[in-house]
């Protein structure tokens, strides 16, 4: 069975009470010392106290002068002295130094001891070792009526052990411990309590294992997620919204601003922007990216907010084949549905015998579209332009309306590139327009594309009712559509991405007289035009 691992309030009590012990033992070491400073100072006094004492009796002056050379006298004083005064050693020397009575050791007796440095006469007190014992000694000098050295008593009070030190110390000592072990306690509490507060009751491991498997979930996500707080400062992001939005490595904890100052993706990622919208596109560094911004609430306080990229620039450029394709597609229906009107037509002129007539709506029909399609070419050099904006006409024409291309436009030979862009915006703004007109007979739509400068503008008029001005501002969002019907409201903001996407932009205006007009601009590059037939 797998031990379970010790709570957070526990190992913070274990930590607390660990540092009370080290506190303790701290303590107890400098009560011993200040105990151990106290206690030698005191005996220090008092061994001084009792030697002056014991050099100033009459009876130890006289013994020493009278029977210097017999201590056996003496020793009776001495130890009288010794007991009245409650020390532990009591030593008298001649003048020379030479131990005369010593009751509590007689070893030292006829050994010389002169304690402490200097004049004998002067007197000491200080550490020093009596025998084998370690003491505190004092020395006082035993002078004669005339003032002559006569000889020295030396008082000494044994160290005391470090056991006794610390039972003198015990009670303060347990006081201490007694407080700091509440104190450490109630402490470790109140933060366990805290922290779990502010970590949502999770344990340690619980809060790891939950940063570890966030980290592999984060950068195991394909899309782009980059997480900012309340100030627009990057709290996480992943491997793919730093290759998506060019950002370097180590931008977490420093503002968004500082790697994406240009508007108004910064405006859509920081929510400058107003309410999130869910994949809105922007294009940063030739990428076409669809953003989805999530606003983090807790508790009634804002927290930040979570962004998801995704790369739609493949998605889009298959967009664009398949309107291609639907263009196509249509265009073929419109052709075979007036190829059908036509040969059913020469039907029956044959069926009445008009031959004659026969050839002639055959000649008609042939001049009309050949001056139809050397008008297109001739102001649109580009096949495939050219080709697009044929069959758009014949798609007008099905439904009861004119398709023009006016006489100021004049397009080179482009890139395929230029020209798959070109063909997406001429073909949604065309189809725009046919459905803004509807089957309105004599319904027209001006066609005009040119190159101005290092733009080539597109500009697609209709005489139709014109924009709702409720949506005049947002018709170029996904999804936003002024006529009925689902899947609608994608071609606008297809041409807005492919002009976006080269630097260019599109705009509408909707005169209060009816109609509207649409322009696109689209950048280019000096290469991409007047490139010859195949160029890649």
């Amino acid at each position: 069975m797998a031990r379970r691992p010790t709570s957070l309030a526990g190992r913070l009590l274990a930590f607390q009470l660990g540092l009370v012990a080290v506190v303790v033992l701290g303590v107890a070491a400098v009560s011993v010392a200040q105990s151990r400073y106290a206690t030698e100072a005191g005996a220090d006094r008092r061994a001084r106290a009792v030697a002056e004492y014991a050099a100033s009796v009459p009876v130890l002056r006289f013994e020493l002068t009278e029977v210097a050379a017999d201590g056996a006298q003496i020793a009776p004083v001495v130890e009288d002295l010794r007991t009245t005064s409650d020390v532990d050693s009591i030593v008298v020397t001649d003048a020379a130094g030479l131990v005369l009575a010593a009751p509590d050791d007689p070893r030292l007796l006829r050994t010389t001891l002169t304690p402490g440095d200097g004049d004998a006469a002067a007197g000491w007190s200080g550490g020093t070792t009596l025998g084998d014992r370690d003491v505190r000694a004092a020395r006082a000098p035993v002078l004669g009526d005339d003032g002559a050295l006569l000889g020295t008593v030396v008082v000494a009070i044994d160290d005391p052990s470090t056991a006794a030190l610390l039972v003198t110390a015990l009670p303060d000592l347990l006081t201490y411990l007694v407080v700091a072990g509440v104190l450490g306690v109630a402490g470790s509490v109140f933060l366990a309590r805290r922290v779990k507060r502010q970590t949502l009751g999770l344990e340690p491991a619980e809060i790891a294992s939950l940063t570890e498997h966030r980290e592999a979930m984060l950068h195991g996500i394909r899309e782009g997620v980059l997480g900012l707080d309340v100030e627009g400062r990057v709290t996480l992001v992943n491997e793919a919204a730093v290759e998506l939005l060019d950002l370097p490595e180590d931008c977490v904890g420093t503002p968004l601003a500082d790697h994406v100052p240009e508007e108004p993706l910064l405006g859509l990622l920081t929510g400058r922007s107003g309410t999130p919208e869910p994949d809105r596109m922007v294009v940063r560094s030739g990428r076409l990216l669809v953003l989805t911004r999530t606003d983090l609430e807790r508790g009634g306080r804002a927290l930040g907010s979570v962004t998801t990229l995704r790369d739609h620039t493949e998605l889009v450029a298959l967009q664009q084949q398949l309107v291609t394709s639907r263009d196509v597609s249509e265009t073929l229906r419109a052709q075979t549905h007036e190829f059908a009107n036509r040969l059913h037509t020469i039907s029956g002129l044959v069926q009445l015998g008009l031959h004659d007539d026969v050839v002639g709506f055959i000649e008609a029909l042939g001049r009309d579209s050949a001056a139809a399609d050397a008008g297109v070419g001739r102001q649109l050099a580009d096949p495939t332009v050219a080709a697009l904006v044929v069959a758009k006409a014949s798609l007008a024409r099905e439904r009861g309306a004119v398709l023009e291309v006016s006489a100021d436009s004049g397009l080179p030979r482009v890139a395929p590139g230029l020209a798959a862009d070109l063909v997406t915006v001429l073909g949604n703004l065309v189809d725009n327009a046919l459905d803004a007109v509807g089957p309105t007979p004599g319904a027209h739509v001006l066609l005009t594309a040119l190159v101005e400068g290092d733009d080539v503008l597109v500009e697609v008029a209709d005489d139709g009712p014109g924009v709702d001005p409720a949506v005049l501002h947002s018709v170029f969002r996904r999804g936003v559509s002024t006529k009925d019907g689902e899947g609608r409201g994608h071609g606008l903001a297809l041409v807005q991405l492919v002009c976006g996407r080269r630097g260019g932009d599109v705009r509408v205006d909707s005169p209060a007289g009816g109609g509207a007009v649409f322009t696109a601009r689209l950048p280019v590059h000096a290469d991409e035009l007047a490139a010859p037939v195949g160029a890649a």
